[in-house]
């Protein structure tokens, strides 16, 4: 399968790059007085102009490319959890529980007892091991 994720960030940097040309390489607040502001509209560069179409036309292929990258994710989520409920000896009646959804994804345990102090993330499956504080239950 092809990794439609590779080169994204090139393509962003390359973006970037033609959004500076059509600023005229200038700055939106100089640095310093030696230093080139960017002109207002109507006073660019021809160079610039094209800087901006270029932005343009690569922001509409990063678009695209990043429209194919999330559907195949999501159609590779979508096998991955086809393949886990498929998995010899898993109950597949508790598919969909709290439970069943612990036991795959991190969960935040945030003390309700003690007002979210000392919350913290407790991996797959793993069971708060904090003690209880005085006056609260978990």
């Amino acid at each position: 399968m092809t990794d439609l994720s590779y080169g994204i960030e090139e393509q962003a940097g390359l973006i970037y790059w033609h959004v500076g040309v059509w600023h005229d390489l200038g700055y939106a607040d100089p640095p310093t007085p030696s230093c080139k502001p960017v002109p207002p509209l109507g006073e660019r560069s021809p160079a610039a102009i094209e800087g901006a179409h270029k932005a343009i036309e690569e922001i509409g292929q990063l678009t695209r490319r990043l429209r194919g990258l999330r559907e195949q994710l999501e159609g590779e989520l979508r096998q991955d959890g086809e393949a886990r409920h498929r998995s010899p000896g898993r109950d597949l009646t508790a598919a969909g529980t709290p439970r069943a959804y612990a036991e795959m994804h991190r969960v935040l345990c945030a003390h309700a007892g003690d007002n979210g102090q000392g919350a913290h993330w407790l991996a797959p499956g793993e069971t708060c091991t904090a003690s209880t504080p005085a006056g609260g239950a978990r």
